[in-house]
This record gives C-alpha cells, sequence and structure tokens, in this order.
C-alpha cells in the first residue's frame, strides 16, 4: 500500500512540474514600462493633448498683412567727423572775418562820400580786404562740397557742427554692393541697431558720396542720423537698408512671440491639425517696430502659433533629451 501512495505522488509531482513549465512557456516576458524609452516625435512635429495645449498656453492666430516700401540693403559706417568739423569750424571763422570787413568798408565808403573824411586810398584797402575775405569764404565753401557734398554748404553749420561734436546726431555713409545701382537718391535709411537689429532707425538723406570707397566700391550715400538713439560711435559697422520709390511690397508682420530659435536658424509652427503642430523655417530680414515683414511670397501659410513657441520646441526636443541621457 505504501509503494502505491509513493507512486501516485510522485505522479502527481512530475504532472505539476510538466504544467508549470508549459504555461511559462507560452507567458511572453513582462516589461517594464518604467525602463521603457520615450517615442521620439517625428523631427519638426509635435502632437499635444487637449489639456497640454490649455497647459502650455498654446495660442494661434492668422498673421496681420502689412504694406512696406521696398528697400535695398547697403552696408554702413559710422563715419569719424572730426575733420568736417575742423572744416565747419574753419568756414565760421572766414564768414566772421568777411562780416567784419564788409562792415569796415561800408564804414569808410561812408565817410569818402562824406566830404573825403576817408581817403580814396583807404577806401580800395577796405574793398581789398572784402574780396580777399570772400575769396577765402568761397574757397572753403568749395573744398567742403567737394570733400563732404553740397548739403554741407547749404546747412546750419553752427547746429550741426553741436550736434555731431556731442554725438547727438552721427553722420553715416552707406555703400552699396556693385551689381546694386540706384536710378535715384533714396529719401532715407533703415538704420538697425548693432546691439539689438530688431530695432531700428531713420536716417535722413544729405547727399551722395563724393568719393569712392576703397573696400566697397559701389554707390556710396550720406546720411544724418538724428537723434543718435543707438549711441552709435565712429567707425561702427552697421546694416541698413535704403528706401526706394515705387510700389510697396505686400506681406505679413510675424510677432517675435512666434519666433523660436534652432540649430542657428529661425523657425515657427504651423498649426496643421487639431492639437499637431509643423515647424517651418522663415528668414528674418526686414524688422519693424511690431515684429518681422516677411514678403508674401515667402510668408509661412496656415495658422501660426504666437504664443507658447519656446514650449513646443521643448517638447518636440523632450524625447531627444530623454534618449541622450
Amino acid at each position: 500500500m505504501k509503494k502505491i501512495l509513493a507512486a501516485l505522488a510522485g505522479s502527481i509531482l512530475i504532472g505539476a512540474l510538466a504544467v508549470w513549465g508549459i504555461v511559462h512557456t507560452k507567458q511572453p516576458p513582462q516589461s517594464n514600462e518604467d525602463e521603457a524609452p520615450a517615442e521620439a516625435n517625428t523631427p519638426g512635429i509635435v502632437q499635444l493633448k487637449p489639456e497640454q495645449l490649455t497647459q502650455a498656453g498654446i495660442v494661434v492666430a492668422n498673421l496681420e498683412p502689412r504694406e512696406v516700401a521696398r528697400e535695398v540693403k547697403g552696408y554702413g559706417r559710422v563715419i569719424d567727423t572730426q575733420p568736417l568739423l575742423d572744416l565747419l569750424a574753419e568756414l565760421r571763422a572766414a564768414q566772421a572775418t568777411l562780416e567784419v570787413s564788409t562792415k569796415e568798408y561800408e564804414r569808410v565808403r561812408a565817410l569818402h562820400a562824406n566830404d573825403q573824411n576817408a581817403s580814396a586810398r583807404a577806401l580800395e584797402t577796405a574793398s581789398a580786404t572784402v574780396k580777399r575775405d570772400q575769396i577765402q569764404v568761397e574757397t572753403i565753401r568749395s573744398r567742403l562740397g567737394s570733400a563732404w557734398g553740397p548739403a554741407f554748404i547749404k546747412s546750419d553749420a553752427a547746429r550741426l557742427v553741436q550736434s555731431l561734436s556731442s554725438l547727438e546726431a552721427v553722420l553715416i555713409r552707406v555703400d552699396l554692393p556693385v551689381d546694386e545701382s540706384l536710378k535715384s537718391s533714396p529719401a532715407t535709411a533703415r538704420v538697425l541697431s548693432p546691439f539689438d537689429p530688431t530695432r531700428s532707425a531713420e536716417a535722413r538723406f544729405l547727399g551722395r558720396a563724393t568719393m569712392a570707397s576703397a573696400q566697397t566700391p559701389g554707390q556710396g550715400f550720406l546720411f544724418l542720423l538724428q537723434p543718435n538713439s543707438f549711441e552709435l560711435r565712429p567707425e561702427m559697422g552697421l546694416i541698413t537698408f535704403l528706401t526706394l520709390e515705387g510700389p510697396r511690397l505686400r506681406g505679413v508682420i510675424l510677432p517675435r512671440s512666434a519666433i523660436v530659435r534652432h540649430q542657428g536658424q529661425a523657425w515657427v509652427y504651423i498649426q496643421t491639425g487639431d492639437g499637431t503642430f509643423e515647424r517651418k523655417p522663415v528668414v528674418l530680414e526686414h524688422a519693424l517696430d511690431d515684429g518681422w515683414f516677411i514678403d508674401a511670397s515667402a510668408a509661412p501659410s496656415g495658422r501660426v502659433v504666437v504664443g507658447g513657441a519656446q514650449t513646443l520646441l521643448s517638447e518636440e526636443l523632450r524625447p531627444q533629451i530623454h534618449l541622450a541621457d
């Protein structure tokens, strides 16, 4: 009896082990969800759930249409105006001398006409002095016009000297590339700040440069920037845009809040579906006070993310950062 029970128990144990082996052979291995790598978004595409959109503060909008004047890019340089200031001071001194000699001539002439109280010789001397001083003034004017242009002859020299010497105003020379040429003179130039390219100021056209530049042998123009709101200093290099006549350019205004930077490029996100956004490159060349002007031919189509764009970029790159870690 004992032998029968022992044999039965052994059969049961062997059967149980066989069943256990079959079950564990067919059952797939369980994965550890905490260790599973995050699924990366398609490059340039971000998908968010409705609750994520709210949390991220995503705002989309159609871009505002805008028209701006046509422009051509030029390369500017703040001119050291000390030689100009010296010449203007010399002109003022010559004009003051002429004024004195003219008054003396009038006095001597009056005396000569009044019973010969002044000799003819004194009258001739006074007249010769006036002519000499007139020649001196015209000579300086000629030098001034040849070196700096006729605009400085007609301007208020005293006021110009004061503003330039105190750097309340600066003189800017703008040269165009050799393959660029303007048939007519520009009215103004839009000068980009060398410290913040999103800011610009308008400079008034004074005249064409009288001498060619050895570095940039294209057309040269002189502009006066007053006030000197960017605190520019002599010899600073500048990017400028000369305003052209003719039909205005049509495009849109891209808010600065819509722009993200990645890999040295400017981008915007376009909404392509509910919770889906695609990153598109944009070229920024025309800065305005309220954003960037984008020509209609290069403007992004569709609704643009104007709020929360940086959050979208972070969300797009997050899986890559997770995998790198």
